[in-house]
């Protein structure tokens, strides 16, 4: 698996995360104010990697990539345009030492939901294909 910043910690989390507290606080409007969605503590490139070992039974390497290779990857997919608006983002956390929600205002503390392990939610993706993890690793 290829990413950036091996050894930056992230709160990752997961499309399906956002959707859930989005739609816990479209409905709950005693919570105002900021919620940061994502795992803490952050992960780091290589627990990304590990969470996938987990779900497809296999080893999972990551490898770091620079910014611009990863806009590259991207431009193919999204267009040249988000493509250069994701390096640009990147570009801008690698002045940063990290990128972690606070705990203060993190969905787990103010809405008692956390989010899905990088494992969980790769197995959420692969049911909902119709994958099964040993034909995904092949």
């Amino acid at each position: 698996m290829t990413g950036l910043f091996k050894n930056f910690p992230a709160s990752w989390c997961s499309h399906l995360d956002v959707a859930d507290v989005a739609a816990r606080l479209l409905t709950d409007t005693k919570i105002t104010g900021l919620v940061g969605v994502g795992q803490l503590p952050g992960l780091r490139g290589p627990q990304l990697a590990d969470g996938f070992a987990k779900q497809l039974g296999h080893d999972v390497s990551f490898k770091t990539i620079t910014p611009d290779e990863f806009g590259s990857l991207m431009a193919p997919l999204l267009g040249d345009g988000a493509a250069a608006g994701i390096v640009k983002f990147y570009n801008t956390l690698a002045g940063v030492s990290e990128d972690i929600i606070a705990e203060k205002t993190s969905a787990q503390r103010q809405l008692n939901i956390e989010p899905r392990t990088v494992a969980e939610w790769l197995g959420e993706k692969l049911d909902r294909t119709g994958t099964s993890a040993k034909k995904a690793a092949a």
